[in-house]
């Protein structure tokens, strides 16, 4: 008759001190990416509030590679760009969010679990997700090009506020496929090791 054993996990002393630093290290970036999750949030409000009151005639708003002064910048203009900017500000926000929950949980000396493992795979998908924004970009320059909001040309131009993009997009977006590749992989060797840490 068979029966499971399991083993109690043993640490050197020298393990054990590498796993309070750790420990001590990661409660602090958690802490860290709370602070910077207010300060995304501040980020958003104050712009937000600079997108609803620009309205005198020297106000430019610039939105990607196109600029809109004065009485261009009429609702359309303010709506697409505000989706625009809060749509980062969320992705950033997800972000922060389980970098925090992933640095908790190394707090609490939760290294290799499914709980890390998935939090892994989330920031990948949050990093991917900036992909979303270029593709509204260009449905929004689209959408208001065919509503006559044309602009001019943003080079050389200072805005009040604006709304623009990294070229380097897609490569985030790989970056963010990458690490949802791996952190798969983590969670098969998580299995692994839970299937083997079981004698039956």
């Amino acid at each position: 008759m068979g029966f499971i054993v399991l083993k109690e996990p043993t640490m050197s002393p020298e393990t054990e001190e590498k796993l309070a630093k750790v420990r001590r290290y990661s409660a602090s970036l958690a802490k860290l990416f709370v602070f910077f999750q207010v300060i995304v949030v501040i980020g958003a409000l104050i712009s937000t509030a600079l997108l609803l009151t620009a309205n005198s005639p020297n106000s430019t708003l610039v939105f990607v590679d196109t600029a809109f002064q004065g009485d261009e910048i009429t609702l359309p203009v303010r709506l697409v760009t505000l989706t625009g900017m809060l749509l980062v500000f969320a992705i950033g926000l997800k972000l922060l969010y389980h970098l925090k929950s992933l640095f908790g949980l190394f707090a609490e000396g939760e290294i290799f679990t499914a709980d890390t493992v998935s939090h892994i795979r989330r920031i990948g998908i949050s990093i991917f997700l900036f992909l979303a924004v270029w593709l509204y970009a260009i449905l929004a320059k689209v959408l208001l090009l065919t509503m006559g909001q044309s602009g001019q040309v943003a080079e050389g131009i200072d805005a009040t506020i604006g709304f623009g993009l990294k070229y380097d997009t897609f490569l985030m977006a790989i970056g963010g496929i990458i690490i949802i590749v791996i952190s798969w992989i983590m969670d098969v060797g998580r299995e692994l090791r839970e299937e083997h840490d079981l004698t039956v």
